[in-house]
């Protein structure tokens, strides 16, 4: 990967073009806007990564012309303490993400991957479709077998065979469905789903196939099914493995001729669809049950994803949480960031729903953060631990020692940058929350985790302390 980093504070800049280059990647360094011109002269970059806040330059300005002249450059911008307001301006500019000062490479490193990703597959294609989320949540991960259904889907979107998705319910399929169609060369066809266990057989073949009827002598009426309706285009049957054997016969004309009939008709109308099928169920054992045809079987399997179950990847729950808080946090124009003792039990749980799940729970704990720090005391009860007693515990999973010291040290950088501007504002909260760019409540809050209640006395809390002493 190219990446240019854009910082005017020397030190820090040298470092992060040390420690990215020792990863692997091509990567340059820029004072500011005065090195711009020189160092961005055919958009040659994959990543800029860009501090807002430069001497003598804007860095929304300098973002705008990056995303005017290089729209195909990914922007991650860097921000100081107190910045969020800003970078979520500059999201909403078109900055891809978001790193608050100070940042560890591990954090980069997730942030990096991401964009990677996305990277990677406009490189599959050649061409960038600004509708489709590249970095898909679901696609996201380290896992050795999400590395290989990416590659597959990026194999598999250049052909035109029919494609089997087979994984557990809320592990992606549909997405990935969708990702692959956007970048096959069906991508401008109308691209269609169904869920195929939602109907009656009969039900089902008439919204397949269509459906004709004759009444009168010379009255005639046709009503087109899914397959004519997405001709040139995809149709997706999810739950393939519950379609009746006379369906499935249907089906594989369709695959093998490029023909279906409508039910009630007795003539076959040829049609161009590309067949995608999705299953929970292993289709070999039934097809040895003979539930399943097995020429149909052959036809959909020899191009196969196959998605893992949450569970099986307990190492990508971290970047995996991190993407779907940054969807959320732009969605939502926040910043949300999960506090340490919450990845612990996340590994713990079995996730029965998968990513659904996982999504469902981030954003029921999104809604509900005061100030987008989201702690053990958020997460849905069935996390917390239960006690012989019955009583829940929120007792949380020791992390590693360097993981530990290193939240120890952003705990205490934040510590002392909060208590110095309380101590020159003489503990006035009102003025101190204006100075660090959020809201009084959202200090209260930080306060308490941080243990600083002290720090400001009433006695000495400015407007504040006057409001008690005329109580009094």
């Amino acid at each position: 990967m190219t990446i240019l980093v854009v910082d005017d504070d020397e030190a820090l800049r040298s470092v992060l073009v040390e420690a990215l280059r020792k990863r692997g990647h091509d990567v340059d360094g820029a004072r500011g806007d005065q090195d711009l011109p020189r160092s961005f002269p055919a958009c040659r970059y994959d990543v800029v990564l860009l501090d807002l806040k430069l001497t003598g330059a804007d860095g929304l300005e300098i973002l705008s012309r990056i995303r005017e002249s290089c729209p195909e450059t990914l922007v991650i911008i860097m921000t100081a303490f107190g910045g969020a307001e800003a970078a979520m301006e500059a999201m909403r500019s078109g900055a891809h993400d978001f790193l608050e000062k100070p940042f560890s490479l591990t954090i980069l490193e997730l942030r990096l991957e991401r964009a990677l990703m996305e990277v990677s597959l406009r490189r599959a294609n050649g061409l960038l479709r600004g509708q489709l989320d590249i970095s898909s949540e679901e696609l996201v991960g380290r896992d050795s077998r999400m590395l290989t259904l990416r590659e597959n889907l990026i194999r598999f979107s250049r052909m035109d065979s029919p494609v089997l998705f087979v994984g557990e319910s809320g592990t992606g399929k549909k997405t990935a469905a969708r990702s692959l169609t956007a970048y096959s060369k069906r991508c401008e066809a109308p691209f269609a789903m169904i869920d195929c266990s939602g109907f009656s057989e009969s039900e089902l073949r008439e919204r397949l196939f269509g459906d004709e009827k004759r009444g009168a002598p010379g009255g005639f009426s046709a009503q087109r099914g899914l397959f004519e309706i997405s001709d040139g285009g995809t149709v997706f049957l999810d739950e393939v493995d519950a379609i009746s054997q006379e369906i499935q016969r249907q089906l594989l004309v369709l695959i093998e001729k490029g023909e279906i009939t409508r039910a009630g008709g007795d003539h076959p109308v040829r049609v161009n669809v590309r067949i995608l099928a999705a299953t929970r169920k292993e289709l070999g054992a039934l097809v040895e049950k003979g539930v399943f045809m097995k020429e149909l079987f052959f036809r959909l399997n020899p191009l196969l994803l196959t998605f893992p179950p949450l569970r099986q990847r307990v190492p990508d729950l971290g970047i995996l949480s991190e993407t779907i808080l940054a969807r959320l946090g732009s969605e939502m124009h926040r910043r949300f960031t999960l506090e340490p003792g919450v990845l612990p039990l996340f590994e713990k749980h079995s996730w029965p729903g998968n990513l659904r799940e996982l999504k469902n729970v981030l954003e029921g704990m999104a809604v509900h953060s005061v100030d987008g720090l989201m702690g053990v005391e958020d997460l849905p009860r069935e996390f917390h631990k239960v006690d012989n007693k019955g009583v829940p515990s929120t007792t949380v999973p020791q992390r590693s020692a360097k993981e530990g010291g290193l939240r120890q040290e952003l705990l205490d950088e934040e510590r002392r940058k909060i208590g110095l501007i309380l101590e020159r504002v003489r503990g006035n909260r009102t003025q101190a929350a204006k100075i660090l760019g959020m809201k009084r409540s959202s200090l209260n809050y930080r306060l308490r985790k941080l243990g600083l209640e002290c720090v400001a006395p009433k006695k000495i809390d400015g407007a504040d302390g006057q409001k008690e002493g005329r109580r009094k």
